[in-house]
C-alpha cells in the first residue's frame, strides 16, 4: 500500500508542477496547511476521499485523475 501513497502523492505533485503552484499556492486553494501537501506528496499521509476531492478541485481535475497509475 505505501506504494500507492507514493504514486499519489507523485501525481499530485506533478500535476501542482504543471500548474505552476507551489506547495504554499495550492495548500491555500485546497484549504489545507502546507506541510500537510509535503507529506502528501512524499507519500507519508493517506489522505481520505474528500481531501482528494479537494485537491482534485484545486489542481483542475476530477479525483479518479489523481489515482489513475495506481495497482494493487
Amino acid at each position: 500500500m505505501d506504494s500507492a501513497l507514493k504514486i499519489l502523492g507523485e501525481n499530485i505533485k506533478r500535476k501542482r508542477e504543471q500548474n505552476g503552484l507551489s506547495q504554499e499556492e495550492l495548500a491555500n486553494a485546497a484549504d489545507f496547511d502546507r506541510t500537510y501537501i509535503s507529506l502528501i506528496e512524499r507519500g507519508k499521509r493517506n489522505l481520505s476521499l474528500l481531501n482528494l476531492c479537494r485537491f482534485a478541485k484545486a489542481l483542475g481535475m476530477k479525483p479518479y485523475e489523481l489515482i489513475e497509475n495506481i495497482e494493487i
